[in-house]
């Protein structure tokens, strides 16, 4: 079927395929789900394990070692890390990247069996959990704050929040940030437990029976079971005073006669959050798979709004980040970058191709991206990062198959021929290796579709929408075009009837073609070093894999030596908001003490528990101004606050990195590691280019170590678990039960209050209850104490210890590639003692996993390309002249990075793919048209005849792609790309015009005839 002669013969079904792409696609484009980012899941679990009164070291023998030998045979599994702290356990499972996304419920269902399978062979009191779903991304994240009101208030109402938003269509989870929790304080006064000779043992025993439910049973009355309610449990505080207690010499006492009882806070808190330097609650809200983000935005919007009325004044719901509002704005620039790239090609078009011409193409251009926007919708493709930047790359290709065609009907008008016949010449003379050209270019993006791991879930709406509009560009180029050339295209009176390629212009490019031909020995050494310059010149370019997003968010993370209460972090943290929130173009300051925020954007950083560390999430007014006032903040902190450890970065287009550079060892023995550790470090401080040196282990705590007598404690009757309980109800106190009042669950705590001694504050005189009346002090049961350091933490990889030494670049000029290259050889330098391994973490590590992936299927699509050429023209050696082309392309890219100081990272990749597709579209036509003419010309005519009649399709293709690219050239997220295509482009045309016809001419041996 000829589809261009169908497309003149049926023009009414053209015309209705053009109207409903028109209405469509507008249409499309309103309806379709737009996101941040592509949809795809983390695949890691988190297997966290309580251990209570366990060292670090003991909670890495005794549990996490058990669990990493029941999870290393999870099938899929990547790799496990895991810390071991104080009274817990956490292990990392991270699954391989190819595993799909209906796969992982049952990977995790088999993680949770083989956990459970390995609890009889940790210890009684360890209870392991499987949280799956640690990868949850709460893209709303509002905070709750007002002056005036108590913690207690701010948590009731933001409950009664969480409630109303859970209803909202859409909504799959809401969670609360910087509670506390509650609880029934307990305060046991030492005097009067000792002029009752009550023992804390009983009260706790007492609490515990008269706070538990206890099965009793039913009875039978003349046929009827009736159960039996025993209803004694209390209800209120009231009746935890009123519990009766009786001493020894069976005298009843109500438990508020020996303690004061409130209601109250557990000490020390877990996490806290402020905003705009006022304490606040956060209401983390996470979306449904597979939801439209600004449809359940806006709904949230409008819930919100109606439940702000419902607040009392002064009490205020903020955004901190509001997903649907980002994908809002990223959607407006989008739309004003693709409306300049679409304005300047049609004006390119007008001024170099005429007004029909220009407007014919320009017509098809955004035909084809309207109709991309409907096979989007019914493919059920989003807008989101990636998908987006997939148009924005295809706009270098779209308009270069309407341009051949448009070109060859016009040089056919020229000639003599009708407006129909020229129509059809310039479709029919190159259809099919326009088709196999869009193939090609199509292929040269099938190594991202199919790499595996998360760069090919994320990026596989990039092949898909490259794949659809550059499909469609060739269908409108062969029959829409047709048409519209047959309707409306003509050229001027002047230009008919006149050789089509006798202009000024034509015979000056003839003339150095010539001359390239002539010398082309020469040419070809030129071209060799000019390729060599580029290599060197490619060496100087900044190689970050991943690119920081164009958000005005920065994230500081904030230290504080390890131990530190996370009060005195709390206070670091209100003087350095105030500070913050004075500095110019802030608009808004969140802080997280004890933790990181919940992930509220996929690459965020997530840090656990650890009360020395608090976060700010800082944003600004604009973009622009975000460095400036990072600047600030890090000299701020650095010069007033010399004991912390500050880091502040912004939001990457990747995976989240805690450090740029890292260097893991791995070994045995913790001193080991820890002076391996120091050796790296001690080279990191050393290089004027890295900040932030620092290890994972972070400092030695210090501990204090009573040594039990087993002697005199069986004298005083005080067990070792007794002097446990004194001490941990002497500090911070001891949970000993829940207590449930029909609406809330509060924890019980127990405090033991010494206000018999003076010294009460010094541990040795701390009293200690046995099971008698009365109590010793805990220097009667010791055989002396004495103070030690610890590691906080330690960690492994893999089910080795294994320790980390993470530095970042100085500034934002110098990336983590040069830092490291500057590092790599000194500390893998550093002898290694046997049983001992280093490896490259931090970005190095994700920029080469990132490679790979890409890179595993690239000879699959090179095959694929060479296989479709192979075809067209039947012909071993002209694949071959095609193909190197390839590499010569990477001439412009390389110096094109250079000049505009842009990074060679994953959109840099992205945008040289896509230019590797124009190089190779450019090449096959004219190749295809050398065929043509060589049977009726002499190979040189041949040759340069075609190189001549491409000159002007070629041209102008190049010309408004790079054109079209200047809006982008300055953005942060695509002015990598932008800056590969335009001066990568500009080379190629190069390439096209002058290099494949000296290839051509070298490999069939063509001699010039003066």
């Amino acid at each position: 079927m000829n589809i261009a002669k169908y497309s003149v013969n049926n023009r009414v079904v053209i015309w209705v395929a053009v109207f409903f792409s028109l209405v469509g696609g507008v249409f499309s484009y309103t309806k379709l789900a737009k996101l941040e980012d592509a949809e795809f899941t983390l695949k890691t679990a988190l297997v966290v394990t309580s251990y209570k009164g366990a060292s670090p070291h003991e909670v890495e023998l005794e549990v996490t070692d058990v669990i990493e030998q029941a999870v290393q045979a999870t099938q899929g599994l990547d790799f496990i890390e895991s810390e071991s702290k104080e009274g817990l356990s956490i292990v990392t499972v991270e699954i391989k990247g190819n595993k799909k996304t209906a796969e992982m419920p049952q990977i995790w269902d088999d993680l949770r069996r083989k956990v459970n399978d390995c609890r009889i062979h940790l210890p009684r009191t360890a209870y392991p959990m499987v949280l799956d779903d640690f990868g949850d991304v709460f893209g709303v994240f509002l905070s709750l704050s007002g002056d005036d009101y108590s913690y207690a208030e701010l948590h009731d109402y933001s409950a009664m929040l969480k409630r109303e938003l859970l209803t909202v269509k859409g909504v799959a989870k809401v969670k609360l940030f910087g509670t506390k929790t509650e609880s029934i304080e307990i305060n046991l006064l030492s005097s009067r437990m000792a002029s009752f000779g009550i023992n804390p043992g009983q009260v706790i025993g007492i609490l515990n029976d008269l706070n538990s439910r206890w099965d009793n049973g039913q009875i039978d009355v003349d046929g009827q079971r009736i159960k039996i309610r025993d209803r004694s449990c209390f209800k209120t505080v009231d009746e935890v005073g009123d519990l009766v207690i009786q001493d020894y010499s069976k005298q009843q006492i109500k438990l508020k006669d020996i303690a004061e009882i409130k209601e109250s806070y557990q000490e020390p808190v877990k996490n806290l959050m402020r905003f705009n330097g006022k304490e606040a609650i956060g209401i983390g809200v996470a979306m449904s798979w597979g939801v439209n983000v600004m449809d359940v935005g806006e709904d949230i919007d409008k819930r919100l709004e109606a439940l702000n009325a419902q607040l009392p004044i002064g009490l205020n719901i903020e955004k901190v980040y509001f997903q649907s509002d980002e994908v809002a704005e990223s959607n407006r620039l989008f739309m004003t970058n693709l409306a300049e790239s679409v304005t300047i090609v049609v004006v390119i078009l007008l001024l170099f191709m005429g007004l029909r011409s220009g407007l014919l193409i320009g017509s098809g251009l955004i035909l084809t991206i309207l109709a991309t926007f409907i096979v989007m919708l019914a493919g059920d493709i989003a807008l989101q990062r990636t998908s987006l930047a997939a148009i924005i790359v295809a706009m270098g290709m779209l308009v270069d198959n309407a341009i051949v065609v448009t070109d060859g009907a016009l040089v056919a008008l020229q000639r003599g021929h009708s407006r129909r016949k020229s129509a059809l010449m310039g479709a029919e003379s190159t259809i099919w290796p326009l088709f196999g050209a869009t193939l090609i270019a199509i292929l040269a993006f099938l190594p991202i579709f199919l790499a595996p791991g998360s760069v090919g879930e994320i990026c596989k709406s990039m092949f898909q929408v490259l794949a659809i509009s550059l499909g469609l560009s060739w269908l409108f180029a062969v029959t829409q075009n047709v048409l519209f050339s047959d309707v409306f295209l003509k050229v001027s009176k002047n230009s008919k009837d006149k050789e089509p390629f006798s202009g000024k212009g034509y015979k000056i490019f003839e003339r150095l073609l010539m001359k390239v031909l002539r010398h082309r020995y020469i040419s070809l050494t030129v071209i060799l070093l000019i390729l060599i310059g580029s290599l060197m010149v490619f060496s100087k370019v900044k190689k970050p894999f991943f690119v920081e997003l164009t958000k005005p968010l920065v994230t500081v993370n904030y230290w504080l030596p390890e131990g530190t209460d996370i009060q005195k972090v709390e206070a670091d943290i209100k003087e350095i908001e105030k500070y913050v929130m004075g500095l110019e173009h802030v608009t808004s300051v969140t802080a997280a003490i004890g933790e990181s925020l919940p992930r509220y954007i996929l690459m965020a950083e997530v840090v656990k528990n650890n009360s020395s560390y608090a976060q700010l999430l800082v944003r600004t007014d604009e973009f622009d101004n975000l460095d400036g006032v990072r600047k600030k903040i890090d000299s701020y902190i650095k010069e007033n606050y010399p004991a912390a450890n500050e880091h502040s970065k912004l939001l990457l287009g990747g995976p989240p990195l805690e450090f740029k550079v890292e260097a893991r060892f791995m070994g045995p023995d913790p001193e080991v590691l820890h002076n391996l550790a120091d050796q790296a470090k001690d080279i990191m401080r050393q290089e004027k280019l890295a900040i932030n040196v620092r290890d994972d282990w972070r400092q030695k705590v210090m501990t204090w170590e009573p040594v039990y007598n087993q002697e005199k404690g069986r004298r005083a009757n005080v067990t070792r678990q007794q002097m446990s309980i004194a001490l941990q109800t002497a500090n911070d106190g001891a949970v000993v039960g829940r207590f449930y009042d029909g609406e809330r669950a509060q924890s019980i705590l127990l405090k033991m209050v010494d206000d018999t001694h003076d010294q009460n504050n010094q541990l040795q005189y701390l009293p200690v209850w046995g099971g008698g009346p009365t109590s010793t002090i805990l220097d009667q049961v010791l055989d002396g104490s004495q103070m030690g350091w610890e590691d906080p933490v330690i960690r492994r990889y893999n089910r080795r210890r294994s320790i980390t030494a993470q530095c970042d670049p100085i500034s934002s000029d110098v990336t983590g590639d040069q830092l490291l290259a500057k590092l790599k050889d000194k500390i893998e330098a550093i002898p290694l003692p046997e049983g001992y391994y280093m490896m490259w973490d931090g970005e190095h590590r994700k920029q080469v996993e990132g490679n790979e992936n890409v890179g595993a299927f690239l000879p699959l699509a090179i095959i694929l390309m060479m296989i479709i050429i192979v075809i067209l023209f039947n012909s071993f050696r002209q694949t071959l002249i095609i193909f190197l082309m390839l590499p010569l392309s990477f001439i412009g890219v390389a110096n094109g990075l250079f000049v505009f100081d842009k990074a060679f990272g994953f959109m840099a990749i992205v945008g040289f793919l896509g230019l590797l597709g124009m190089v190779i579209k450019n090449a096959v036509v004219l190749i295809d048209q050398v065929n043509v003419l060589i049977v009726d010309k002499s190979p040189l005519e041949a040759v340069v005849e075609s190189a001549v009649s491409r000159m002007r399709p070629v041209m102008m293709a190049a010309l408004t792609t790079i054109l079209g690219m200047i809006p982008l050239i300055n953005d942060a997220m695509y002015g990598s790309m932008a800056a590969t295509i335009m001066f990568g482009l500009l080379f190629a045309t190069i390439l096209t015009l002058f290099v494949v016809p000296l290839f051509f001419c070298l490999f069939y041996k063509i001699k010039i005839v003066d």
